[in-house]
């Protein structure tokens, strides 16, 4: 397990080995080290010195020019996974920022519809990953909730609602009335400007088992775990087909309110502070 998380750091297989050798062997002249791992003198000195580079290897003189090495405590290891965890967000950011530029950058028009299928619930909970390289953003679904729950998991939603909410990324929901939930019991799934959902009940003679969720051009579409599959298409006349339907039913269907008591927690925790005007996307869209 160690060595697995070394290498998630970027470590290879014979750095990895080289430091849990010195962590259990204790302070280790090189000798003595390229006896135990079974490995040259001339390669081990370049590996020590990458691992006193990165901090988790030491070393003192002892004399006669001879050098004892040894294995920093694994919590220096926290040290490198901060450091890594910040360059990814840092990486992500300057991602975002040059999506525009790399827009403009792009040959022709990206007319071509892409689709993506996903089959059984493990590929299932990817659909909806990629709604979040947008933020600022409305989008709109068709939606039944309580079944769309039974395929991905109440955890996955409440993650989901979280992370949507801090992209400040807008839905208009439409449920059919009989697939709805308890606010009660899952809090993370009300409605309202805390939340940056509004939520509508389809009239009784709608009802569906299928869904579908429209963001920028694409649509996730997926189905009850019955059939258990989905897909996302991009497509911008695809999903301005779905928008006019969208729109058509969301006329007809009725507001379904929220109590405040059963998702005041979670608002005062997780909730958008404020639910105002919405900001143009921030990844272009395609097409």
């Amino acid at each position: 397990m160690i060595e697995k998380l070394l290498h998630t750091l970027g470590f290879s297989a014979d750095e990895a080995r080289l430091y849990l050798a010195l962590w259990q062997s204790g302070p280790t002249a090189v000798g003595r080290i390229a006896q135990r791992l079974g490995m040259p003198r001339s390669s081990l000195y370049g590996l020590l010195d990458r691992l006193v580079q990165k901090g988790i290897v030491s070393w003192e003189d002892t004399g006669g020019g001879v050098r004892r090495y040894h294995a920093e405590p694994p919590k220096a290891l926290e040290a490198i996974f901060q450091r890594r965890r910040q360059e990814l967000e840092d990486a992500q950011k300057d991602f975002q920022r040059l999506l525009p530029q790399l827009s403009k950058q792009s040959r022709g028009d990206f007319s071509a519809p892409r689709m993506t299928v996903y089959q059984g619930k493990a590929q299932l909970k990817n659909i909806l990953s990629d709604i979040f390289l947008y933020q600022d953003i409305e989008t709109y679904s068709l939606w039944p909730i309580k079944l769309m729950m039974d395929v991905l998991g109440a955890d996955y939603f409440r993650h989901h609602n979280i992370t949507r909410i801090q992209k400040r990324i807008h839905v208009k929901a439409i449920w059919p009335a009989a697939s709805t939930v308890d606010a009660a019991k899952h809090p993370y799934l009300g409605g309202g400007s805390g939340f940056l959902r509004e939520i509508r009940i389809a009239p009784p003679e709608m009802d569906f088992t299928m869904g579908y969720w429209i963001y920028g051009d694409q649509v996730a579409v997926l189905s009850s775990v019955k059939e258990c599959f989905g897909f996302v298409l991009e497509s911008r006349e695809f999903a301005n087909m779905l928008r006019v339907q969208h729109m058509a039913v969301w006329a007809l269907s009725k507001p379904f309110e929220t109590p405040p008591k059963a998702v005041a927690g979670f608002l005062a925790q997780h909730g958008s502070k404020s639910g105002g005007a919405k900001k143009p996307p921030s990844k272009p869209k395609a097409g």
